[in-house]
């Protein structure tokens, strides 16, 4: 059947058979209600899982859809429960993006003037938030400061202060104002949004309701949270702004469609153009990198509320049961070059993403691959950016990534079909495929390797692909984890393995170019145990566009000084200050790498070079 007939089959069933949605029979009754505290273990769509004090686990649903109020219990009945919900925490100012809408209180003149310290800053999660400058009514009268409350898009922080671009306002002509910041400065946020529950949040009550059904339902939850809920990027809020004018309302479910998609959805007209343009976007990037693309359009179904489906729309068993999960999955099909890729999925768009992702795959070059290979680029899928290759994750993958024991490369790429696992085997397939794909001493033979792959050559593999190179893949995976950060870019932190390096003799010296926009960098000094070395740094580079340069003995607090590492059979000592001059007696044997010291998630904004002399101290 094609694509056409297929859909049209449905569409013409939603006009003829629109079921009535299920109510709550009388039977249904709660038996009991406890409280318990704890720490969220997963989420996916309205399942929730905590675990409590006393290591045991409880699963429950948890209404998610402020229009519904409702959640689907086991047996297919919808139920109306309203959840009461509440989450809070606190972030360093360092976590804050540029972008992000900012709500505070300080004084300012109509010149744009500051006045004062800023202790506390509020981090506005509501994406449909308006910036705003309103005078404070509370304010006693001043000469020349007055007392304003702010909703902002934050700048950056330069020199202990606070920029933010300010809206047009009748107070001040000023376009961004700069803000003196309390040195112990934190950032706060709340949100009554339980879309934003994620896992490793601390529970510190929650009210739950056991049915006789057997199901669990959320009444009421409060969590605390140390990291930063995700939101919507950048881009997604940008095409909310351009399709503000559609209506937000959920529908019955009715054909969306766009060049390289169609689908059945019941999510809102807003939502519907803001996920296309998504995922044509994605569509164009996935093209574009592997310069092949389907000839055919990805179809399925997306679902935000299940209940408003007729019974004989959706027909696949197991594509019910990821929806009901708050997943999704990909039909994939072929009869000789005629290909198919189905998609079910919850209306999550990084999930429609990531399955999106598996049909452009599987329509381009036949299948998806080994399952390493599978989920890393569909993961890649979800996360890419337009026009951007820098990490862009929640910070709890993160977090995980970060504080786990590293799972070895051929742990990752296990040849073959493997069980798809939980969102913690995405991440390390996820972290794999990053950095192949990013680092140009690895992408070169990635491509290849994973058309190869999803081809389904004889005789092909991971391990046949970098097993000459094994060595050094492994050692810039462990340090692509250890500095893990949004913003890291594997491109700007790939080691320079090819570069020559040098013994010193005499009064020979060696000079090399050191970039600001650049991790650690070949010196092409080989350092002798116990001889002495002399340093010296001519130039001058920046941290920002908008910063002062400095030398390479950096600002007053270090940042942007020349540092210096030591690298030895693949072992790093730990890093030192060179500075503009520096005369120092080799502590071991190694290479001499060199680098302006900044955050490796902030190379990408800095700018400059410095020449850096090298000699043995006469």
């Amino acid at each position: 059947m094609s694509t056409g007939c297929y859909l049209r089959l449905a569409i013409t069933c939603v006009a003829s058979i629109f079921l009535p949605l299920k109510i709550l029979p009388a039977q249904i009754t709660i038996t009991s209600e406890t409280v318990i505290e704890g720490t969220v273990t997963s989420r996916a769509g309205q399942n929730i899982s905590i675990k409590t004090r006393d290591n045991r686990t409880t699963d429950a649903l948890i209404s998610t859809n402020p229009n519904q109020q409702s959640v689907v219990l086991n047996n297919g009945t919808r139920l109306r429960a309203p959840v009461t919900s509440q989450i809070s925490g606190r972030l360093a100012l360092s976590e804050l993006n540029a972008g992000d809408i900012v709500q505070f209180e300080g004084r300012f003149n109509r010149l744009g003037k500051t006045n004062g310290k800023l202790a506390s800053l509020t981090l506005v999660l509501d994406p449909q938030s308006t910036e705003i400058v309103q005078a404070n009514p509370d304010s006693p009268p001043s000469s020349e400061y007055q007392s304003y409350k702010l909703t902002a898009t934050y700048n950056k922080i330069l020199n202990d202060r606070l920029l933010v671009n300010v809206p047009a306002n009748q107070h001040t002509k000023q376009k961004i104002l700069s803000f003196e910041l309390e040195p112990n400065c934190v950032v706060q946020f709340t949100s009554t949004d339980p879309k934003l529950i994620t896992a490793s949040m601390e529970v510190e009550r929650a009210t739950i309701q056991e049915l006789n059904t057997g199901d669990f339902i959320i009444k009421s939850i409060s969590l605390v949270t140390k990291f930063r809920p995700a939101n919507r990027d950048g881009f997604d809020s940008a095409l909310r702004k351009k399709y503000a004018h559609l209506s937000r309302t959920p529908m019955n479910p009715r054909i969306i469609r766009s060049q390289n998609f169609i689908f059945m959805s019941d999510i809102s007209e807003l939502d519907a153009r803001v996920l296309l343009e998504k995922l044509e976007t994605m569509h164009s990037l996935l093209g574009g990198y592997f310069r092949a693309k389907p000839s055919t359009i990805i179809e399925g179904f997306i679902v935000e509320d299940i209940t408003r489906w007729p019974d004989n729309i959706l027909h696949e068993p197991a594509g019910i049961a990821k929806i009901r999960e708050g997943a999704g999955i990909c039909f994939s099909s072929s009869n000789g070059n005629n290909r198919r890729a189905v998609i079910y999925s919850c209306a999550d768009h990084g999930v429609v993403q990531h399955e999106s992702t598996h049909g452009f795959c599987s329509l381009t070059f036949g299948s998806t691959g080994p399952t390493w290979l599978a989920e890393g680029i569909a993961e890649l899928g979800q996360y890419w950016r337009l026009g951007d290759n820098q990490v862009n994750l929640p910070t709890t993958v993160i977090d995980y990534l970060q504080n786990s024991q590293p799972k070895g490369l051929l742990e990752i790429a296990i040849p073959g079909r493997a069980p798809a696992g939980n969102w913690q085997d995405y991440a390390w397939r996820w972290a794999l495929c990053q950095l192949l794909s990013n680092n140009p001493n690895y992408s070169g033979r990635f491509k290849p390797l994973a058309i190869s792959l999803m081809q389904q050559q004889p005789m092909v593999s991971f391990e046949q692909t970098y097993g000459d190179i094994a060595a050094q893949i492994s050692f810039e995976y462990d340090f692509f984890l250890k500095h893990l950060q949004n913003g890291y870019r594997n491109d700007l932190c790939a080691w320079q393995w090819n570069k020559q390096f040098a013994r010193l003799n005499g009064t020979r010296q060696l000079k090399v170019k050191v970039l600001a926009k650049y991790g650690w960098q070949a010196s092409g000094l080989v350092l002798e145990k116990g001889k002495a070395y002399d340093i010296a740094a001519v130039g001058k580079w920046s941290l920002t566009p908008d910063e002062k340069e400095v030398t390479a003995s950096g600002d007053d607090r270090g940042n942007g000084s020349l540092m210096g590492v030591i690298f030895s059979d693949f072992e790093l000592s730990t890093e030192f200050e060179l500075g503009a001059r520096a005369s120092f007696p080799a502590p071991q044997d190694g290479l001499l790498f060199v680098r302006c010291k900044d955050n490796f998630s902030t190379l990408h904004d800095n700018s400059g070079e410095l020449e850096v002399y090298m000699r043995l101290t006469p």
